[in-house]
């Protein structure tokens, strides 16, 4: 799972600390998330990061609650003063050590980052065959990619975070959301909480607190 903020310099230039802060607290939010789905954060570099996970199910799910997460805090935000991630996933024999990860696979990860729309993942086909099926989420094929330093065109794949699989085909990634109709559940949603305190470790608080209770309202509805 390759990770960076897309625009970083352009956010940076236009405030540097209020940037800054704001993204200290989204990269906790993304560590809090990967270790929560059984992954380790490694490369850690400016303003990207590699994280590793031992199936690939675990890193489509923090690729998604990790972006789900960035949104709600992005909610209330100004639209220039958004920060969104960019994330890459692909699968394969990595080499590990103390200072990263390392090898082909890794390459192709950061590549897909590097082709993925602000806000959203693209995913390699190969770990689109692996979760497909067991995520409630479609994947729209993007057809293969010649990636740069990468030798053989690579099959991707974004995901449509606004569709679930039984709608694929029917809903794009930036359609507005559907009137709800009598045979659909209704929608809860919860808004980011306001911690009226200085600090990225108070604003954390606030989105674990949020995070903790989507998951726990999401075992009821």
């Amino acid at each position: 799972m390759a990770t960076d903020v897309a625009d970083y310099c352009r956010h940076m230039g236009a405030d540097d600390e209020l940037t800054l802060s704001r993204f200290l607290t989204y990269r906790q939010i993304t560590e809090h998330v990967i270790r929560s789905n059984r992954g380790r954060m490694f490369g850690v570099a400016g303003d990207s990061w590699m994280a590793e996970f031992p199936v690939p199910l675990d890193a489509v799910r923090a690729a998604i609650e990790t972006q789900r997460a960035i949104e709600r805090r992005n909610f209330l935000l100004p639209e220039e003063n958004r920060i969104r991630l960019r994330i890459g996933l692909h699968m394969g024999d990595v080499i590990v050590d103390s200072s990263g990860l390392f090898g082909d696979e890794v390459n192709i990860a950061a590549r897909l980052q590097q082709i993925c729309a602000p806000g959203h993942l693209v995913l390699s086909e190969a770990v689109v065959r692996c979760v497909e099926g067991h995520i409630d989420v479609a994947f729209d094929p993007l057809g293969p990619r010649q990636l740069k330093n990468i030798l053989a065109p690579v099959s991707a794949f974004s995901a449509n975070l606004g569709a679930t699989a039984a709608e694929a085909g029917d809903v794009a990634c930036e359609a507005p959301m559907r009137p709800l109709s009598h045979d659909r559940k209704p929608v809860l949603a919860v808004l980011p909480f306001q911690i009226h305190r200085n600090g990225p470790a108070d604003e954390f608080c606030g989105e674990v607190f949020a995070d903790s209770l989507v998951n726990g309202l999401s075992r009821l509805l």
